[in-house]
């Protein structure tokens, strides 16, 4: 069995703890449910992200990563820093991938957390270039990367692998004058939110529940 199966198979009453903060994904995990099991197999993703996801729908939040980050060795820090980044990436994705809004809220506000242990790699950036029109997450690491190349963050051979990614130097232009939702020789998403909590341009509308709604109608009656 490989590694996916082994850790992603979910009993049927697991699969109801889903319902209430994943509706679109529970749906998918009724219809692929094998019923003479009473199992499913949970959608290919990375373990570590799976179990991330499990966190968060068990506890309604997410660890505190960057403190944790914060607690490592030196020495290691940087690499543990940007395997989380990775990780927090993987789980944005899979959160927008199945209509899981909080948790891609979530998962930006702590990637910005733990971008201020660290900085986005070029291959992180290369593997997160996505088709997905208006990406909140492709827009925050392009800033943060254009940010530490004015700043001087990179090495030269660092430098030269951002110059060699398809789309990345005029993408780099235009924000280097201003036009993206930052100006990068200003400021970075990561420094906007440790410094003044704002990362309102990098979130997305969260639905609201039919309960949130009834109540907001019924202060509108009280109020007339």
């Amino acid at each position: 069995m490989d590694e996916v199966s082994a850790f992603a198979r979910i009993p049927e009453y697991l699969c109801e703890k889903f319902r209430a903060p994943c509706p679109d994904l529970y749906l998918e995990l009724m219809v692929k449910m094998d019923r003479n099991q009473s199992t499913t197999l949970f959608p290919t993703t990375d373990r570590h992200t799976f179990e991330l996801f499990l966190y968060w729908l068990a506890e309604s939040r997410l660890p505190d990563i960057a403190g944790s980050i914060k607690m490592v060795p030196v020495q290691v820090r940087e690499n543990f820093c940007n395997t989380h980044l990775n990780i927090l990436a993987d789980l944005w994705m899979f959160a927008w991938a199945h209509s899981i809004r909080r948790l891609q809220n979530e998962a930006m506000i702590s990637l910005l957390e733990v971008l201020s242990c660290g900085t986005v790699k070029p291959e992180m950036l290369s593997g997160y270039f996505t088709s997905i029109e208006e990406s909140q997450l492709e827009d925050v690491l392009l800033l943060e990367v254009a940010y530490g190349l004015l700043q001087g963050h990179y090495t030269t051979k660092e430098e030269e692998q951002f110059a060699r990614l398809d789309g990345f130097f005029p993408t780099f232009t235009a924000l280097a004058r201003g036009e993206g939702k930052l100006d990068p020789r200003e400021t970075s998403p990561s420094i906007r939110w440790n410094n003044e909590k704002d990362a309102d341009a990098f979130l997305v509308l969260e639905k609201q529940s039919d309960e949130e709604s009834d109540e907001e109608a019924e202060d509108e009656d009280e109020e007339e």
